[in-house]
């Protein structure tokens, strides 16, 4: 977790470490909805909008990402 406070926003160490947090098994968008905005309503592509500069920003600087298991569950791993 290097990359924390090294160019993310709020939000993206939230999302960062909720991701984090939940291991192999990971962390649905109802979870992790939950866990961001404490169960307040956000438009639905809020979190699209988090994961993606997220995304970007660890594959560039650490190699890893964050995937959308066929489990439908978000999980943080080495980039393949």
């Amino acid at each position: 977790m290097e990359l924390i406070n090294k160019g993310l926003t709020f939000k993206q160490v939230q999302i960062l470490r909720a991701i984090d947090r939940s291991g192999k098994a990971g962390i649905s968008r109802e979870e992790l909805n939950s866990a961001i905005w404490n169960d307040h309503k956000v438009v639905p592509k809020a979190l699209d909008v988090h994961l993606s500069g997220l995304r970007k920003k660890l594959i560039s600087t650490t190699g890893q990402s964050i995937i959308f298991t066929p489990e439908k569950r978000w999980v943080l791993t080495d980039q393949t």
